[in-house]
């Protein structure tokens, strides 16, 4: 057994803003496929695809082709921190 294990921890889970830190490099690959103007988004982690890619004023849907051409299963309410830990999975 480990350290946690020893002291009755069985299972942890970081502060979903740390989520936005450890992805980071991944984050930046999903809003360069969205150009110059996405890459200037603030993110944080409530921030879900919509928010790169969703039309705020318009009825156009959010395009989420670009993702999935990544080989990366995605809907539009995903949160964004969960596509680049797919998208991290992937990698390796």
């Amino acid at each position: 057994m480990g350290f946690l294990e020893d002291h009755g921890i069985i299972s942890f889970e970081y502060h979903p803003q740390t989520m936005v830190d450890i992805f980071e490099p991944y984050f930046d690959v999903i809003l360069r496929l969205y150009g110059p103007e996405a890459e200037d988004i603030f993110l944080t982690d409530e921030s879900i695809i919509f928010d790169v890619c969703g039309d705020f004023f318009g009825e156009e849907p959010c395009d989420v082709t670009p993702i999935e051409k990544l080989g990366v299963d995605v809907t539009e309410h995903d949160f964004v921190w969960e596509v680049a830990a797919r998208l991290k999975k992937l990698s390796e």
